[in-house]
């Protein structure tokens, strides 16, 4: 009897050496927005929300993916900026209604632009990022979308102590997800000022 006993307190002994530990460990972020709101969020991850239009019959547009968030008024390359909007908004275009497939994806690299060449990230390595903003006095985007808009540059520091600067950023239909004690949080990327991961 005795010896179940002792069993039993070495398991939960053992037990607890290598759960609490794990539980210890769970990644957190601390988020400010350009508002002047702080997060700290548990089991934080970035999200890509997605609607894909397939192309009209005729091929007159391939199938694109889209986000319902503004977007970019230029490419780091120059070339023109891809086509953003609700499904609602972008049928008409087609002349027609087209069948659309919404959805999400966990993004794990973040891009970085400087002087037109990428840089890509993996989100595990990024100890915080930071952005910045340079307001666009002559958008391209009607007020309705977007009534001011901004050009994004971002700095990363790594977990290894380096630092990667960017004078370009876009990451599209993307928001930084994760818990509060009041429930999950979605916040979208251009809200972000700076994100500090805690390991």
């Amino acid at each position: 009897m005795k010896l179940k006993a002792l069993i039993s307190v070495v398991a939960v002994a053992m037990l607890a050496f290598f759960v609490v530990p794990v539980a210890a460990q769970e990644m957190t972020a601390a988020v400010r927005t350009w508002a002047g709101q702080s997060w700290r969020l548990t089991g934080p991850s970035l999200e890509l929300f997605y609607t894909v239009i397939p192309a009209p019959a005729g091929g007159e547009a391939s199938s694109s993916q889209l986000g319902g968030v503004s977007p970019p008024s230029e490419s780091p390359s120059g070339s023109a900026p891809r086509l953003f909007g609700t499904a609602k908004e972008i049928a008409p275009l087609f002349g027609k209604q087209l069948e659309t497939r919404q959805g999400q994806r966990q993004v794990e690299v973040v891009t970085l632009y400087r002087e037109r060449r990428e840089t890509r990230i993996p989100l595990a390595s990024i100890a915080s990022l930071e952005f910045f903003r340079t307001p666009v006095s002559k958008s391209p985007l009607p007020p309705h979308i977007a009534p001011l808009h901004f050009r994004y540059a971002a700095t990363a520091v790594l977990t290894d102590g380096s630092r990667v600067e960017g004078d370009y950023v876009n990451l599209g239909a993307t928001f930084f997800r994760g818990m509060t004690p009041g429930g999950r949080v979605d916040i979208p990327w251009e809200e972000i000022e700076a994100i500090r991961f805690i390991r």
